[in-house]
C-alpha cells in the first residue's frame, strides 16, 4: 500500500506544481470547477444515500417519487450529486469571471434552489428533508472552500500562496502519516487523538504533523523568497493551517464514518477518493486566508 500510495503522489505532484505554477487564470479557475465537482460528487453520494436511510428508518424508498417508475433506476440515484456539483461550479464561475462579493448572491440562489428541488423530489417530507440536508451539506462543504482558494490564487504571482496551503496540508499529512504509523506509542503512550472519529490517528502522528506543517511554511517561504511573509507570521501559519488541516482530516472521517464507507471514493489508487486528498485543504486554505488577511 505504500508503494502504491508514492508512486500515485509521485506522479500527480509534478503535475499539481507545474500547473498552479505556470498555468494561466483559465486553467486555474478550470482546475477550481474539476475539484469543486469532485468534492460535491463525493460527498453527496456518501451523505445522500446514509441520511436517506437514517431519516427514514431504514424504511426503502425509491429517490424521486414523482418520477415515473420507468425512469428511476437509469438515472435517480446519480442526479442529486450532479445537480450539486453544477451548483457548486456555478458559484465558482461567478466567482472567477466577476467578484468573489456576486459570489455570495450565488450562493444563496444556488442554496434556495437546492433546497427547493430536494423538498419536491419526493412524496415523502423525512426523505425530502434528508435530501435538503444532504445536498446542501454537500455543496457547502465540497464547494464553499475553494472560492478561498481562488482568493489565495488572486493574491499573488505564481500561485505562491497556494503553495503556501499545500506545502503546510501535505507536508502535515505525511508527518501525520509516518509519525503514526512508526511512532508506536513511545511519546503519549498509543493514546489515540479522537477515535470517534477515526480510530487510527494518533498523538504522535499529530505532534509529527504539526511540526512538518511549521517546517513547510517555512520552507515554501523560502522558496519564494521570503516574499511571503516574515518568520514569525509563517510559524503561525504553519500551527494554524496545521491544526486547522488536522481538523479537516477528522470531519471528513467522521462523514465517512456517518456514510458507513471507508474512503470518499476509489479516483487514486493507495490514496481513495478526491476528498481523502483535499479535505486537510478544505479546512486549512480558509485559515490561512484568514491570518493573511489579519497581517497585511
Amino acid at each position: 500500500m505504500l508503494k502504491v500510495r508514492l508512486a500515485t503522489a509521485g506522479i500527480l505532484l509534478p503535475l499539481v506544481i507545474l500547473g498552479f505554477a505556470f498555468g494561466p487564470a483559465w486553467f486555474i479557475a478550470l482546475l477550481c470547477l474539476t475539484c469543486i465537482s469532485l468534492c460535491v460528487v463525493e460527498a453527496s453520494s456518501m451523505l445522500l444515500p446514509a441520511l436517506e436511510q437514517k431519516f427514514t428508518a431504514g424504511t426503502p424508498s425509491a429517490p424521486w417519487d414523482l418520477i415515473p417508475d420507468s425512469a428511476k433506476v437509469s438515472w435517480a440515484p446519480w442526479i442529486l450529486p450532479v445537480i450539486a456539483a453544477v451548483f457548486g461550479c456555478i458559484i465558482q464561475v461567478v466567482a472567477s469571471a466577476t467578484s468573489n462579493a456576486n459570489a455570495m448572491g450565488a450562493m444563496a440562489l444556488v442554496m434556495m434552489a437546492a433546497m427547493f428541488i430536494c423538498m419536491f423530489s419526493s412524496g415523502s417530507v423525512d426523505l425530502s428533508i434528508s435530501r435538503v440536508v444532504g445536498l446542501v451539506t454537500s455543496i457547502f462543504y465540497g464547494a464553499m472552500p475553494w472560492l478561498v482558494i481562488w482568493q489565495l490564487y488572486e493574491m499573488g504571482d505564481h500561485s505562491r500562496y497556494l503553495f503556501l496551503v499545500m506545502a503546510v496540508t501535505w507536508l502535515g499529512d505525511t508527518g501525520g502519516y509516518f509519525g503514526g504509523r512508526f511512532g508506536g506509542g513511545k511519546v503519549f503512550g498509543d493514546s489515540k487523538l479522537y477515535p470517534l472519529l477515526s480510530p487510527k490517528k494518533t498523538w504522535e502522528g499529530a505532534v509529527s504533523g504539526l511540526v512538518l506543517s511549521i517546517i513547510g511554511a517555512v520552507l515554501a517561504n523560502l522558496f519564494f523568497l521570503n516574499s511571503l511573509g516574515s518568520m514569525t507570521l509563517m510559524v503561525q501559519i504553519g500551527i494554524a493551517g496545521g491544526i486547522a488541516g488536522q481538523l479537516g482530516d477528522l470531519v471528513e472521517s467522521g462523514l465517512k464514518r456517518f456514510s458507513g464507507v471507508k474512503d470518499s471514493g476509489t479516483i487514486f489508487p493507495g490514496h481513495g477518493g478526491f476528498l481523502d486528498r483535499v479535505d486537510g485543504i478544505l479546512f486549512a486554505a480558509p485559515m490561512i486566508w484568514a491570518i493573511l488577511k489579519f497581517n497585511t
